[in-house]
Parts: C-alpha cells; sequence; structure tokens
C-alpha cells in the first residue's frame, strides 16, 4: 500500500502511524468490528477501575463477569461497574454470602429473562437495583459503617479544614422511644464508638441483637424474603407478553423510602402493591 509506504518513507513515529492508518480504513470497512473493540477495550478498564474501587474478590467477580454486555447503551440498566459496587456494598453491610445470595437470584432473572427474550436486560437490571435495595438497609450497624468510613471521614476533614468541627446529627431510634424529640450531634469523640458498632454487625438479627426487635427492623428483615419468593413465582410464567409486567413489579422497592413510621407507610403500600402486580401479572399471561 502507497500510503504505508510513505508513513514509513516519513520515519516519525511509523508504528503508531501505520496502526492509526489501518484503524481508520477498518473504521469505514467494517464500524461494527472497531466498536466491538474499543467496547470491549474499555470495559475491561472499567472493571479494573471498579474492582479496585469496590473490592469485592475474586469467585465473586468472576460471576459478575459474566453479566458482561447487560447494560446497552443509553438504556439506564445497570451495567458491570453498578453490579461490583452493589456487591462490595453488600459484602461491607454482611459478609461475603450477602452478594453471593443476591447474585443468586441475580442469575435466576438473567438467565430466565435472556430465554424470553436475548435482548433484554431490564428485568435484571430492575432486580439488580431494587432487591440491593432491599437486602442493605440502613440499621444501627450499617449506619455506623458509613459514618466511619476512612474515605468520608477524610472528605469531612478536607471540608472542615483546620478549624472546622465535625459531628454527626442523629435521631436515635432508642431515645426516640424514650420522648426525645429532636436529632442530637454526636462530636468527634464518639467516631470509635461508631467503629465499635460497626464491627458488632455480627449480632444483626441475632436473640442478642439490641435493635432487632423494633418492629421497622424486623420488617426490614422479611422484606428481601418475600420479593425473591415473588419473584420466583412470576420467573415460572414470564413471557414476552408479560416481561413489562415484571419489570414494572421488580421495581416496585424503590417507593420504600424515608425512615421509620414514614419508611413503616410505604412498606404497607409497598406490600399491597406487590400483591396487586403479582395479580396483574398473573393475569397477563
Amino acid at each position: 500500500d502507497r500510503l504505508e509506504e510513505a508513513i514509513r518513507l516519513n520515519g516519525v513515529s511509523i508504528d503508531d502511524n501505520v496502526a492509526a492508518f489501518r484503524w481508520g480504513r477498518l473504521q469505514i470497512a467494517n464500524p461494527d468490528a472497531v466498536n466491538r473493540v474499543r467496547r470491549d477495550e474499555r470495559d475491561v478498564l472499567l472493571d479494573a477501575a471498579a474492582q479496585k474501587r469496590f473490592p469485592v474478590g475474586e469467585s465473586i467477580a468472576v460471576r459478575i463477569a459474566a453479566f458482561d454486555n447487560i447494560a446497552a447503551p443509553g438504556s439506564g440498566d445497570v451495567d458491570t461497574v453498578a453490579l461490583t459496587r452493589y456487591a462490595s456494598e453488600l459484602v461491607a453491610w454482611g459478609g461475603p454470602q450477602r452478594a453471593v445470595d443476591w447474585l443468586d437470584v441475580l442469575d435466576r432473572i438473567r438467565i430466565t429473562e435472556k430465554n424470553v427474550n436475548p435482548n433484554s436486560h431490564r428485568l435484571t437490571s430492575a432486580v439488580a437495583a431494587n432487591l440491593y435495595k432491599l437486602m442493605a438497609y440502613k440499621d444501627e450497624y450499617e449506619v455506623a459503617r458509613l459514618m466511619s468510613d476512612e474515605d468520608a471521614m477524610a472528605e469531612a476533614h478536607e471540608i472542615a479544614g483546620a478549624h472546622g468541627r465535625i459531628a454527626w446529627k442523629l435521631h436515635p431510634p432508642l431515645l426516640r422511644a424514650f420522648g426525645l424529640r429532636r436529632k442530637i450531634a454526636f462530636g468527634l469523640w464518639t467516631a470509635p464508638l461508631f467503629r465499635l458498632l460497626a464491627k458488632a454487625r455480627f449480632l444483626r438479627g441475632t436473640i442478642v441483637d439490641p435493635f432487632g426487635y423494633a418492629k421497622l427492623r424486623r420488617l426490614e428483615r422479611e422484606l428481601p424474603d418475600e420479593y425473591i419468593a415473588v419473584l420466583d413465582r412470576i420467573l415460572a410464567g414470564l413471557s414476552p407478553a408479560n416481561l413489562d409486567a415484571a419489570v414494572t413489579l421488580a421495581e416496585l422497592p424503590d417507593q420504600i423510602r424515608g425512615y421509620e413510621d414514614l419508611k413503616l407507610e410505604r412498606i404497607a403500600h409497598y406490600r399491597e402493591a406487590l400483591a396487586v402486580a403479582e395479580t396483574a401479572f398473573g393475569a397477563g399471561r
């Protein structure tokens, strides 16, 4: 090729310029092939960055890699970076098994959805985000972990500066039960106590969990299993005709917001909506 020969005769960055020329020709001749390579290279870089920022362990990372190309460009679906972040947060919340349980459900969803519609990832994406939301609920142990996070503390110190004061404003349910009607400030001196509370997460849900007997905490422990049970029931009848109804159902946990009494109220509404959505799904078979 005379153009390549001219590049070599020019003698400047020969290999790079020849490669750039060939990629340019390929972009014109077969743009889909170039875009695939660029997408694969981007995904490798993104996955490496996600692993560094959100460590999950090799076995979990391998399982997440099976979800390659789950997100179509501009679709709004979660991608492997988001899945890695969710898994990392679940590991921090309750250990590796928490993330494994979440992935077990996602695998069932992904396989069934692919069989129904190979081009759809909407249901898998909806379940990934919403099951994560239910499984990583913000109880006292989780709030303590987030408050004592090293990166968050470093950012707080940077914002406060040399003479600023760092404090957390909280309204603990236990104190609220005794009549406290306002938030109180916990100064930086309480940080070791929050770190200790975060490490005590192994008490969560046990008979010696001092927070676990509250109505809200009991409901929060029930919600993931209830959601998974409904998902497994609809998977048995999933079809192209009711895929939209399944996605609508899977997105319902997003309406559970707020804290304490407000959250209790919204959980009640969510449960009603979930029952209605499952009935509607069955009617659409």
